[in-house]
């Protein structure tokens, strides 16, 4: 259903998937990213092995009859292969998962099953930038004047619903941003580097002394795959903790302790008292002052240090 017509489809004008990088808003991929492969200087990523994408394709299909559940109204699944055009932008598609009431004429609708860690901070701070980017893309093809978006958790089967309104002005500005960019790609004319991208510099590991070994055995794939994936979630899980805590200080305000309960199950305290400063002793300090102190000094056992860095990360 994929395969490589269905790829050559997609690639030929721009989805809504690609919209916010189109405008260098995607945490993922920058504008040269999609410039490349809609020229096909860069083939298509492989995303068959994507733990991401295949939980969506599992997971889609429970989560729409949840949804129909939850909201009391059938949602339709949309053909994968039907790709949604409008006359008014010949240099779009898009492919929604669903519709609310009918094939097309109803409600669009958007599914997106990201890990639990994502799904908390979009519980608590909302939708992303690039998902509000990507549903108003969604409604300007569709010419539809709301689009419901879900966002779902397969671990609790959790959904959140947000019905999204068209945004007028900023369907006209992305559409035409969106134009240029399609007037570029068949021009060969690629955006400028670094003007517009979203994603953060690349993580350099330090120079090495020696040779490098290469390991490539089965055990050790695994081994290194599960150390990436659980250093992954411990980065979304520390950024997810501090943004909860700055949003309990901050709602709280000059509270010492204080509670947060439903009645249904979450209670809990926190402490937020002021302490006093900790004394330290600058060892540097003082021996530069006297000298004579270093022999005071101590020198640890030798050891050896672990630390990851992901060459491909962006």
């Amino acid at each position: 259903m994929k395969g490589k017509s269905w790829k050559q489809r997609w690639n030929r004008t721009i989805g809504g998937s690609r919209a916010a990088a189109v405008i260098g808003k995607s945490p993922w991929q920058t504008q040269l990213d999609v410039y490349r492969q809609m020229r096909g200087e860069t083939p298509l990523p492989d995303l068959s092995d994507n733990p991401d994408v295949l939980r969506g394709i599992t997971f889609e299909a429970p989560m729409r009859r949840l949804l129909a559940k939850e909201i009391g109204e059938h949602v339709y699944p949309h053909n994968p292969n039907d790709f949604l055009r409008n006359e008014k932008y010949h240099h779009a598609h898009t492919l929604v998962d669903g519709w609310v009431g009918a094939k097309r004429t109803g409600t669009p609708v958007e599914i997106k099953l990201p890990r639990p860690q994502k799904v908390q901070r979009i519980a608590m701070e909302g939708l992303p930038e690039e998902y509000v980017i990507q549903a108003q893309h969604e409604m300007a093809v569709t010419a539809k004047p709301r689009l419901l978006f879900v966002v779902g958790c397969v671990v609790s089967m959790r959904l959140i619903c947000q019905e999204i309104v068209a945004d007028e002005a900023f369907i006209a500005e992305l559409m035409r941003a969106e134009s240029e960019f399609m007037r570029r790609v068949k021009l060969g004319e690629p955006p400028v580097v670094g003007e517009t991208s979203a994603l953060p510099a690349p993580t350099i590991p330090p120079p090495v002394d020696g040779a490098i070994v290469k390991i490539d055995t089965r055990e050790a794939v695994a081994a290194a795959r599960a150390y990436v994936e659980a250093d992954e979630l411990c980065d979304e899980t520390d950024s997810l903790k501090r943004s909860a805590r700055e949003r309990l200080i901050r709602i709280a305000g000059d509270v010492d302790v204080f509670e947060v309960s439903d009645g249904n199950g979450l209670a809990c305290r926190f402490y937020h008292r002021e302490q006093a400063g900790r004394t330290s002793f600058d060892a540097r300090a003082a021996i530069a002052a006297d000298p004579a102190l270093e022999r005071f000094q101590r020198t640890g056992e030798p050891f050896r240090s672990f630390k990851m860095y992901q060459l491909n990360r962006r």
